[in-house]
């Protein structure tokens, strides 16, 4: 390998990198083409559940970028406590930060995207510190009762909850206790409610799924569709990549790792099941498959992976052009 793809392989790594590729982020939030109301409410366990929407674009955008920075805080904690890269790369952060701020209705109006993107982020790091515990039942508690919280208001927080008993299990922490605390953490919410008669079992309502149909299609723009395929496809072959590469490693390392393609694999195929409501996934999408790939970068240097990279950068750029395009036309 020559020493000036050495050198770019180091800055693509670099905190540099990201601050950039942050800032690049940034100027296409603050222009408002991708601040845009949704297409339609995502369906919610409460029959009259709160939209989340944000009153204007300048509110949105303020939320979305402290949500951004969260969730960017959340994945460098979870890196350098557990090691998921494998190295003190920062190449997620840009690709996380751009994919999400690039992509039309990412940071749009209705906050729900962004603020399901925090609560996985947020609960696949708490599952992280379960492994080898078993009798971290607290934990295991907090984040079953995230999620269902969340399905009061989306029923996209409540899709999560199966996979999340598949993590225990990778995590090694599928007991009795666990069960049972992940249970109660489920009814918890509802049990609230009701006990303050806040809500009434009439209140209750079924999920609403639009599967792929002429009706789901038209809720999604060109750019959108082309944003979200693209994520789909780099995460999972990274994903598949990656599963191959670290299954020599040791077995935290393979939990782990087992755990980060479990959510990638569980995102997509939602994205696809509730088709309709494919943008609730995509800054979650976005998030992992950012880990996804940089693990990948990390674990295929020497093999210019850094090309699929830059054309992965420059492909989420196009998408916010295009978009501008089209609604400057």
């Amino acid at each position: 390998m020559k020493h000036a793809e050495q050198k770019l392989i180091a800055f693509l790594s670099s905190a540099t990198c990201a601050f950039m590729a942050c800032v690049v982020a940034l100027a296409t939030l603050l222009t408002g083409t991708t601040i845009l109301p949704p297409d339609s409410a995502s369906s919610a366990l409460l029959r009259n559940a709160p939209a989340m929407v944000a009153g204007s674009q300048f509110v949105a955008m303020g939320l979305a970028t402290v949500m951004i920075l969260f969730v960017i805080g959340i994945m460098l904690l979870t890196n350098r406590t557990f090691g998921i890269v494998r190295s003190t790369s920062k190449l997620f952060v840009g690709l996380f930060a751009l994919a999400v701020c690039a992509v039309p209705q990412g940071p749009g109006l209705a906050m729900n995207p962004l603020l399901l993107c925090l609560v996985v982020m947020l609960s696949m790091m708490i599952m992280y510190t379960v492994y080898m515990r078993p009798g971290s039942t607290r934990r295991v508690f907090l984040v079953f009762t995230m999620l269902s919280a969340g399905g009061c208001l989306s029923y996209a927080y409540a899709y999560f909850i199966p996979v999340m008993f598949v993590v225990a299990a990778q995590m090694r922490c599928f007991t009795t206790r666990s069960i049972l605390a992940a249970l109660i953490g489920v009814v918890t919410p509802l049990w609230i409610l009701f006990g303050f008669g806040i809500i009434a079992p009439a209140d209750l309502a079924a999920p609403d799924v639009l599967w792929i149909s002429p009706q789901s299609w038209s809720l999604i723009s060109a750019p959108q569709l082309a944003a979200m395929g693209l994520l789909a496809v780099g995460s999972l072959l990274a994903m598949t990549f990656n599963v191959i590469r670290v299954y020599r490693f040791n077995a935290r390392s393979r939990a782990f790792n087992g755990v980060l393609s479990a959510l990638t694999l569980w995102t997509v195929l939602f994205a696809m099941f509730d088709f309709g409501n494919a943008i609730d996934y995509m800054p979650l999408m976005a998030a992992l498959g950012a880990l996804q790939i940089a693990l990948y970068f990390e674990l295929d240097r020497s093999r210019r992976a850094y090309i699929l990279v830059l054309m992965l950068f420059l492909a989420l750029i196009a998408v916010f052009l295009w978009n501008l395009v089209l609604q400057i036309s």
